[in-house]
């Protein structure tokens, strides 16, 4: 089975080490998709440092601004469906989930 994690984000910079290191300490074998509304704080560049950490298992959607958490939460299940999940879950980039 395929779990995708998906995870809107909006400067979320600070929480994405942590977020991504809770991720797969819970959900070993899950793919992490983030979903960056082009942030202006680094956010994407934070992802990008984790991908190699987790080859092939972090994934990065970067939007050309700010639509929205309800816009970017379809386009990421969109994207997540695409990507051959059997399960998506979606949660917050600030880890209140």
């Amino acid at each position: 089975m395929k779990i995708v994690v998906m995870v809107p984000t909006y400067r979320e910079a600070r929480n994405i080490p942590r977020l991504v290191a809770e991720v797969f300490r819970h959900v070993p074998d899950a793919h992490l998709l983030i979903v960056d509304d082009d942030s202006p704080d680094g956010t994407a560049d934070e992802v990008r440092k984790a991908m190699p950490l987790h080859p092939g298992r972090v994934h990065l959607m970067v939007r050309t601004r700010n639509r929205g958490r309800g816009s970017a939460g379809i386009d990421g299940f969109q994207r997540a469906l695409a990507m051959g999940a059997d399960l998506v879950v979606e949660m917050d980039g600030d880890l209140s989930h």
